[in-house]
């Protein structure tokens, strides 16, 4: 591994190892929502080997687990921290079909038509050549096995996170175009599974939106995922102005439901060419 993919890794770790402990906190519920949807789109017989890359706290891989009870699934992680909560929330669900593994996956030693399915819930984008990994991944796909993923669609946490870029202007911080904007739109996940050699492909848009009962509510969906790398640039007197700042101005777009969060998820889904 070359060292910029080096240090994209490190940063991508420390970065979730930073907000694991709170990740799956009730405002980042669409995690939990997006995992439930894959599962449905797989269908599973229930005796597949599957791989769940960039497995995070396990919301998805555990979920995987419990519908193939007998087969098995192997969630990978970068983050010790994540993989630390996904085991945890493994051993409280008493589901034992399932392995977490710490690497990275482009690291990983994958022997050839090993799994029936791979899956990464929110998790290529962060993969610095993501054509590359994923023929990579590939390789590991039985004949006709499958790949499915999901990402963020483009109006994604609008318009509270353009109303924090603006925000962070004033203090002198430029937020760098986020990862998931590199898999925002059906014509991208198209693109990537069929230059990757995936065919019968199957794009779905799915709103896993909900409201927020307060403000605070979106500051734990700030502070809790991987919004924290910038926040975390500001001083701490600075930080706390901000807040006070910010959360004023989207409190006005409070109605008497809450707070709205604009969640619109992409799925993809691919069979590999025999």
């Amino acid at each position: 591994m070359d060292n910029q993919k080096i240090k994209m890794a490190v940063a991508v770790a420390e970065t979730f190892d930073t907000v694991a402990a709170d990740y799956d906190c009730h405002a980042l519920r669409f995690f939990g929502n997006a995992a439930q949807r894959m599962v449905e789109q797989l269908a599973l017989r229930g005796d597949e080997r599957v791989l769940d890359v960039a497995c995070g706290t396990g919301q998805l891989a555990i979920r995987l687990a419990e519908a193939v009870p007998d087969g098995s699934v192997l969630g990978v992680d970068l983050s010790a921290g994540m993989l630390q909560q996904a085991h945890r929330r493994a051993a409280a669900q008493s589901v034992v079909n399932i392995d977490f593994q710490h690497a990275d996956v482009d690291e990983l030693s994958l022997e050839k038509n090993t799994f029936d399915a791979i899956s990464s819930s929110f998790g290529l984008f962060f993969f610095p050549d993501i054509h590359a990994s994923v023929r990579r991944l590939s390789s590991g796909l039985k004949a006709n096995g499958r790949l499915i993923f999901s990402s963020f669609s483009s109006d994604a946490f609008a318009p509270m996170s353009e109303m924090l870029v603006t925000e962070l202007k004033k203090y002198a911080i430029e937020a760098p175009t986020a990862s998931w904007r590199r898999l925002d739109s059906e014509a991208s996940h198209r693109e990537l599974l069929q230059s990757t050699g995936f065919t019968h492909l199957k794009t779905e848009l799915h709103p896993c939106g909900y409201y927020l009962e307060s403000v605070d509510a979106w500051w734990d969906v700030l502070w809790n995922a991987g919004y924290r790398g910038l926040l975390m640039q500001l001083s701490e007197t600075d930080l706390a102005t901000f807040r006070t700042e910010h959360l004023a101005q989207v409190a006005e777009l409070m109605d008497e439901r809450g707070l709205w969060l604009d969640i619109d998820v992409l799925f993809s889904l691919g069979v590999c060419r025999v």
